[in-house]
């Protein structure tokens, strides 16, 4: 039997064995399909889509398939609506998401003061993320009426 010995939080010494080692098998094999899917749908699409990136793909003839290498890449710099969406995107990641994380940051520094009316204000922060689910929710509501009659 193998054990080792880990400090508590009040410093005392705490043995762990065979039970640690059967909860820490169980958290694997409970977490594997996750894990599993994760990989599968995740690291092998960027692969692929890395990989594609340095052939001709049009997205429908592989028959025609080739890699060209770096020319993909070479090309982005000569056409000026790759460059201007490279800059959009640069100006959006430079500028606004930090803006729009120092403001949101402040307004729940703001919202957690005691302050008059802290209830409403929350909800109407809160109501844009929650209002296209609702509406999500009664428009599939309204379709499964009419889908009843197609599948009878």
């Amino acid at each position: 039997m193998t054990t080792t010995s880990t400090l508590t939080k009040a410093g005392k010494k705490r043995r762990s064995g065979k039970r640690e080692q059967r909860e820490v098998m169980w958290f694997f094999f409970f977490i594997s399909p996750w894990l599993i899917g994760f990989v599968v749908l995740s690291l092998v699409s960027l692969v692929l889509g890395l990989l594609t990136s340095f052939t001709n793909f049009d997205g429908f003839n592989l028959s025609t398939l080739k890699w060209v290498g770096l020319s993909n890449y070479a090309r982005i710099f000569s056409d000026s609506s790759a460059l201007w969406g490279l800059q959009r995107t640069a100006f959006y990641a430079i500028v606004y998401v930090p803006l729009a994380l120092v403001i949101s940051f402040t307004l729940a520094v703001l919202l957690n003061q005691r302050i008059r009316g802290r209830g409403f204000l929350g909800a109407v922060f809160y109501l844009p993320s929650i209002c296209h689910n609702l509406s999500s929710c009664l428009a599939c509501q309204g379709l499964g009426k009419h889908w009843a009659r197609f599948l009878a």
